[in-house]
């Protein structure tokens, strides 16, 4: 039998990943999933990690996929996310990284992955466009 990860993981991995989205765009105050140069590095290099283990014949330690906004790294143990988020001026910051924290805990958690961490990152705060004034 081989560790070599099947495509079946990867589109778990991205399902999941898109549940995490679709939740934390579904949050209260969220306006949108912030795009970073850091996550789309992070995105090439588990790619390149994937791409190296196969050819290797073996698993990486840790695999990591995600979108804009959202970094997910699973392992042994359970998983990372680090979510980066724009959040509308009407609502308190604060309370929405902690909804966004607890909604994405409680995914995880449905989704049976073990031990995880969960990082929101405000990255703006603005007036939503559909404001009523």
């Amino acid at each position: 039998m081989s560790d070599t990860p099947v495509s079946g993981e990867t589109d778990s991995r991205e399902r999941l990943a898109a549940v995490i989205a679709q939740t934390v765009l579904d949050t209260a105050g969220v306006i949108r999933l912030e795009p970073t140069l850091k996550n789309a590095i992070s995105r090439l290099n588990a790619r390149a990690a994937r791409e190296a283990a196969a050819r290797l014949n073996s698993v990486p330690s840790v695999d990591r996929g995600g979108q804009d906004g959202i970094l997910l790294s699973l392992h042994q143990d359970g998983a990372d996310v680090v979510i980066d988020i724009a959040t509308d001026a009407r609502y308190t910051a604060l309370e929405i990284a902690e909804q966004v924290q607890g909604r994405i805990a409680h995914v995880l958690s449905e989704s049976g992955v073990g031990r995880t961490q969960v990082k929101v990152s405000i990255l703006a705060i603005e007036k939503a466009a559909n404001a009523l004034h």
